[in-house]
């Protein structure tokens, strides 16, 4: 499989206020009660059984939680700060430094389907773009190129990802839900054993990648690891997942991603030394959760001097908001 760690280009870019066009290759790691008592080691399940109960765990879960506002940071360290010489377009070099260690803070709004995250970082080097999610599409602000983004979820690849509950997933405009529903699923099987309650392991193998997921007990059967292996089979990331429980202990919500990236050939375990990387995605503070959230908040105004680039329709359409700004409206691109 290959090398999915963000490599050190992808780590410029998340650094100096990129567009989502940046391959920054993030693979991030995204119900409660709702089947724990099934699992009897007698029980023979077929895949699609599993598959269904672990929807149904999903569903129990998140059915509870309407609306959430938290504030978060997101860290890479890499094993060792280096610089890359890189050719510029006028025939000119410009050597790029990579730090050790790199952070940004956002807030992050949900409700329903509705998604929200700004960059509150100060940091000059932190990135300051805006992602909003409404109907299936993304608007993307960045204020240092006065340029925003309108996409649809699927042309929304390379991003990080920005809804809590889906961490774990790849590909931002997929949910865990989504990806076990589909024809990905390679397989999904009980763990083996009688002394504890048992794991579910499904492994998943789509066009964009190999990957394991492991769903836990502990937590509700929510997704609580994910991992990928190279084509020598030396593992490539491990990511893991916790949870804290809230509404008075009748769900669960994320509190933490933890991923360690190693080159090929370096290691079998994640507890083996020679990483390459490590990501984090910690909630420092939730907010407010099944609180109100307005609508406004969901609603995309960008400032005066923007260009909006929407590539939503069969051609791309560039627009530029005068003094007069609206709420943008969604422009529709004529056929070629």
């Amino acid at each position: 499989m290959a090398d999915s760690r963000l490599g050190k280009k992808s780590i410029f870019r998340f650094a100096n206020h990129v567009m989502s066009s940046a391959l920054l290759l993030i693979s991030q790691c995204a119900g409660v009660y709702a089947f724990s008592e099934e699992l009897a080691p007698s029980d023979n399940k077929s895949q699609q059984q599993i598959i269904e109960m672990l929807l149904s765990s999903i569903e129990a879960n998140y059915s509870q939680i309407h609306s959430i506002e938290a504030a978060l940071e997101e860290i890479i360290v890499n094993s060792e700060p280096s610089s890359v010489e890189y050719k510029t377009q006028g025939g000119g070099r410009i050597t790029l430094s990579f730090p050790a260690r790199s952070s940004v803070a956002y807030t992050t709004w949900i409700s329903g389907d509705q998604v929200r995250r700004d960059s509150v970082s100060r940091e000059a080097s932190s990135p300051t773009d805006t992602f909003i999610l409404t109907n299936n599409k993304w608007s993307q602000y960045g204020p240092s190129q006065k340029t925003a983004w309108l996409r649809r979820s699927d042309q929304m690849g390379g991003i990080s990802q920005i809804d809590i509950r889906n961490l774990g997933v790849p590909i931002i405009g997929q949910t865990i839900a989504s990806i076990l529903q589909s024809g990905d699923v390679a397989s999904a099987k009980i763990e083996t054993g009688v002394d504890r309650p048992r794991k579910i392991v499904v492994d998943i193998k789509a066009s964009y990648g190999e990957f394991r997921w492991i769903f836990d007990p502990e937590f509700g059967y929510l997704l609580t690891t994910k991992e990928s292996r190279h084509s020598d089979g030396s593992l490539c990331d491990y990511c893991t997942l916790t949870y804290d429980k809230v509404l008075d202990g009748r769900a669960w919500m994320p509190v933490s991603l933890s991923r360690v990236i190693f080159k090929k050939g370096v290691a079998m375990r994640p507890d083996d030394k020679g990483w390459d990387q490590k990501h984090s995605i910690v909630v420092n503070r939730l907010v407010g959760i099944n609180t109100v959230i307005p609508e406004d908040k969901f609603i995309f105004s960008p400032p005066d001097g923007t260009t909006i680039i929407d590539v939503t329709g069969e051609k791309p359409n560039i627009v530029s908001v005068g003094k007069k700004c609206r709420p943008v409206q969604r422009v529709q691109s004529s056929k070629p």
